[in-house]
């Protein structure tokens, strides 16, 4: 297999000679395509070697190579439908969690509710009381 450093000298050499017969012919618009093509891959070549796009390509490569096949046999149907199970059983845990934040809050709305009706029924109770001893 070509390694990328010499797929790249061999193209930029390419480039370079391309250039050197455009600018002969027609010395600007052919000579600037082609520097800016040389320039395009010399980019990309770069960026795969060292940066993110080429970690993906990578992974993507890893990650093939860690995948199941694909056929219909029944280990493999039986890990598929192990990663479903997985799957649902995570989703309705998140739900229920929700669900019982939801309910708790809602006890403790109404407990907050239930001590403010307390609180207020004893300062009518006293507010009463101070009336009528003021009153007597």
């Amino acid at each position: 297999m070509v390694s990328a450093n010499s797929l790249f000298a061999a193209l930029m050499g390419l480039a370079m000679a391309n250039l050197a017969t455009a600018s002969l012919s027609n010395p600007s618009s052919q000579a600037q395509a082609l520097q800016a093509r040389a320039d395009k891959f010399a980019a990309r070549s770069v960026m795969y070697r060292r940066g993110e796009d080429g970690a993906l390509l990578r992974r993507k490569i890893a990650q093939r190579a860690v995948e199941p096949r694909k056929c219909m046999h029944s280990c493999w149907r039986k890990d598929k439908k192990d990663k479903e199970k997985k799957s649902k059983s995570k989703k309705e845990k998140k739900l229920s969690k929700k669900i019982k934040a939801k309910k708790g809050s809602k006890k403790e709305k109404n407990e907050k509710k239930h001590k403010k009706e307390k609180n207020e029924k004893k300062h009518k109770k006293e507010k009463e009381e101070k009336e009528e001893e003021d009153s007597e």
